[in-house]
């Protein structure tokens, strides 16, 4: 059984919209999406293609590369030793959880926010990054103590 959610047909634009993840299967020939396209190309010779387009939320904070490894380097930079034992008792205790990287980044956050807000603030697309320079790997930290 097909999934719709993957197109849609707007006949007042004389579009069809369908989502990245199903164009992309449609260009493998004989795969089901390709039949598919077919067929909507046949009932609907008129009709243009287009991709959906995912609308993003303004102001919406982004936490890209911050991983437990990046996390956990930087408890260790702050040498604080007791948020690094409540660090180690999450990840076992989220081990099996679902959402352990959302538990955790929640309470990751909670702790040391602050700083890493500082951070992205220096790091905005307003600046232009500084030339790639060979740098120790304590130097890739998401933030500083």
């Amino acid at each position: 059984m097909m999934n719709n959610n993957q197109f849609k047909i707007d006949y007042i634009k004389n579009t069809i919209t369908a989502s990245k993840k199903f164009l992309k299967a449609a260009s493998v020939y004989g795969s089901t999406e390709y039949k598919t396209m077919i067929l909507l190309r046949t009932d609907f010779p008129t009709f243009t293609f287009e991709e959906k387009q995912i609308t993003q939320k303004k102001g919406k904070q982004s936490y890209k590369n911050l991983t437990f490894e990046k996390m956990r380097e930087h408890i260790i930079l702050c040498q604080d030793g007791n948020r690094l034992k409540q660090f180690d008792y999450l990840m076992t205790f989220y081990e099996t959880h679902r959402n352990r990287y959302a538990k955790i980044k929640s309470w990751y956050l909670e702790q040391y926010k602050d700083e890493y807000n500082a951070d992205a603030d220096t790091n905005n697309d307003d600046n232009p990054p500084a030339p790639a320079v060979e740098q120790p790997a304590t130097a890739a930290l998401p933030m500083s103590c």
